[in-house]
């Protein structure tokens, strides 16, 4: 990986987002072969690379959050996710299955792990996180060489109900647009969290009543 002393984030994005993309062009082909397995019950692969306005934004983010500067060659190890790939999958029970085939996975080495079904965040969000290193190499037609390196994917693991939720609370939360009111008067955002805690609630319940339905209201196949 190519970072230099004074390098600015754009500098760093641009010279060296070729080997995030190769890792997970790896990562997107594994976990294509993982969801043609019709046990597995993944209904939708996702893989995307942060934006360069993305990733400042995140770093911005991260600063103030720590009041601490994030040098350039410290991206790697600070920002986890620039490239990251999400498995959506039918039923809460199949997790735990599908994050032992991520485990198993060539050149995929788990760093860390957050649980958010065992211990759901503040705001009610579910899902089970892994920060994993890929071995990854790419060719630079510039200079004609073939760059190797280990960069940092991070894989989220959701079933369809907490990835509702998680695209509502993030339309809601970043996105602009009129505020929700009650009888006309604005809602303070303690009320807000409270009603999309209540609403994860809901999901994680129909979650639960969907593995219920699965095992004791399969229809027989017709001739």
């Amino acid at each position: 990986m190519t970072i230099e002393e004074n390098m600015s984030v754009e500098q760093f994005y641009n010279q060296n987002i070729r080997l995030y993309r190769s890792a997970l062009a790896d990562v997107e082909h594994k976990l294509g072969k993982l969801a043609s397995v019709d046990a597995f019950g993944i209904v939708e692969v996702k893989a995307r690379i942060k934006s360069i306005e993305s990733l400042t934004e995140k770093i911005q983010r991260k600063e103030t959050e720590t009041t601490t500067k994030i040098q350039t060659q410290d991206i790697p190890d600070r920002i986890r996710d620039i490239a990251g790939a999400r498995i959506i999958c039918l039923y809460l029970d199949m997790v735990p299955t599908i994050v032992a085939k991520i485990r198993q996975m060539d050149g995929v080495t788990v760093m860390r792990v957050k649980d958010y079904n065992t211990e759901p965040k503040e705001n009610g969000y579910r899902g089970y996180h892994l920060e994993c290193k890929i071995s990854t190499q790419t060719y630079d037609p510039e200079t004609l060489e073939t760059m190797s390196d280990i960069v940092s994917v991070e894989f989220q693991v959701r079933t369809q109900h907490q990835h509702d939720w998680a695209e509502l609370e993030h339309k809601l939360r970043y996105k602009p647009q009129q505020n929700a009111t009650n009888n006309g008067e604005d809602l303070d955002d303690e009320i807000k969290n409270e009603k999309l805690k209540e609403y994860a609630t809901q999901m994680h319940e129909a979650d639960l009543k969907r593995m219920e339905l699965r095992d004791t209201c399969a229809f027989t196949k017709r001739a």
